[in-house]
């Protein structure tokens, strides 16, 4: 399925941020010593692979991977020595499983599940929030927000009939996101599996209108959007034996209505490099300190 064209213009805003920022380097530290892992396997969306934030792959095949994304770091902390990054820009469920082409962007990646082997002993995964328009939700929301920034525009467009459809796409990604799951398990069956989830784009209430334009109705609309979401895939993972790290709960404060300084994850001009309304450099290494916790948690048990 291809980008929508306002998914594409927000994707190329932080690009002139990168070019400056970034410059081109593209190596990232080796881990010191081996650790528990031998091999580890990153699968997922945008939310996973980086776009923008320092250094590009030379490898990313499009996707827009990043030696700043949490499982870099989270491989580097561990001392994994066969690490495998397969998580791309716009990667619904179904590419898992099936190919993901994007000639207009030069994206070509196997089905990111051709990364596991059955010597694979630890995989994280985040994925689902491509599945229900998530990012062109935002887009529709910030647009909206001009034309009544006191109401609800938002909530407006996507109620049809009286039936929120965000809600519906957050149901109907449930079983989907269940299938991968145990998928991915029957695949690597000795693999340690860690679900993460998303963080929170807005405050609970209020939000900040115009610096992160958000109309004040909608923030409570959005953010329960963004709950439903991960309390989905924590069901998904709960019901696969899976752990799974709530990004969310972690990230109260850290929005993108707080300091650069403060925030882990964008508004929709960043003031760091990344995507737009995605996780900064600091909000990808407090991604990978939680999940870090976690993987240590499971080890022991």
């Amino acid at each position: 399925m291809a980008f929508s064209a306002a998914f594409r213009r927000l994707l190329a805003l932080p690009l002139v941020i990168t070019a400056l920022a970034a410059g081109t380097a593209t190596a990232t530290a080796k881990p010191a010593k081996a650790g528990p892992f031998q091999r580890y396997v990153s699968l997922g969306d945008s939310f996973v692979s980086g776009a923008y934030i320092p250094h590009p792959r030379p490898e990313s095949r499009g996707c827009l991977r990043t030696t700043g994304n949490y499982p870099t770091v989270l491989a580097t902390r561990l001392g994994v020595q066969d690490f495998a990054d397969a998580s791309c820009i716009g990667a619904f469920t179904h590419h898992m499983t099936t190919r993901q082409d994007e000639p207009s962007w030069d994206i070509d990646n196997p089905p990111q599940f051709d990364r596991l082997t059955p010597d694979t002993d630890l995989v994280t995964i985040t994925t689902g929030g491509i599945n229900i328009g998530f990012m062109q939700l935002a887009i529709d929301c910030a647009l909206a927000s001009f034309g009544e920034p006191l109401g609800t525009p938002c909530k407006k467009k996507h109620t049809v009939d009286g039936v929120e459809q965000i809600a519906k796409r957050i149901e109907a990604a449930a079983p989907k996101v269940n299938d991968v799951l145990a998928e991915l398990k029957r695949r690597a069956p000795k693999a340690k599996v860690v679900m993460v989830g998303y963080p929170r784009l807005v405050p609970a209430s209020i939000g900040c209108f115009p610096t992160v334009p958000i109309a004040f109705g909608d923030v409570e609309y959005l953010d329960g959007l963004q709950r439903k979401l991960n309390s989905t895939l924590a069901a998904q993972a709960a019901a696969n034996g899976v752990p799974f790290v709530d990004v969310y709960k972690a990230s109260e404060g850290r929005d993108a209505c707080q300091a650069p300084n403060v925030r882990w994850i964008e508004g929709v001009i960043p003031s760091s490099p990344t995507a737009p309304a995605h996780p900064n450099a600091a909000g990808m290494k407090a991604v990978a300190d939680l999940v870090h916790k976690a993987v240590l948690a499971k080890t022991k048990d």
